[in-house]
């Protein structure tokens, strides 16, 4: 498991398809993962401090977790099957520690909300992570 940091939201250039990038602390290892529009603008607006005129889903989930008092503690991107990334909300409520399935896009939207760690399993990595060589080249 690596720990990841989102670097950004930009269109995949055959599809125009909006892809969501992660990269590792070494910058070695870059993530792209294909995402909806509405979460790439939701992504988007946290990464760049640019809120909605009104509060959208994500940040209704982060006041429902305050009110709760429950913690997000991190999300995982955890497995890729058919070209569709899976990932996982692990969240704390007092002693009790659960897990919730997600897509990787409502994850890491939330995640930017409440400044939980995002993480990748060595094996998305493995499959899905794009190698940055010595000369800064992708491979």
């Amino acid at each position: 498991m690596v720990q990841m940091e989102v670097v950004g939201v930009a269109p995949e250039p055959n599809s125009n398809k909006p892809l969501v990038w992660l990269k590792d602390e070494d910058q070695k290892v870059f993530l792209p993962i294909s995402i909806g529009n509405f979460e790439a603008t939701a992504i988007y607006m946290e990464l760049y401090d640019e809120p909605p005129p009104r509060p959208i889903c994500y940040d209704l989930v982060r006041t429902v977790l305050g009110q709760v008092q429950a913690n997000v503690e991190r999300i995982l991107i955890s497995e890729l099957k058919d070209d569709t990334f899976y990932a996982e909300i692990t969240l704390r409520n007092g002693e009790e520690v659960f897990s919730l399935d997600s897509r990787p896009s409502d994850a890491i939207a939330l995640a930017l909300r409440v400044e939980a760690p995002i993480f990748a399993s060595d094996a998305v990595l493995q499959e899905a992570g794009r190698r940055v060589d010595d000369d800064r080249h992708l491979s």
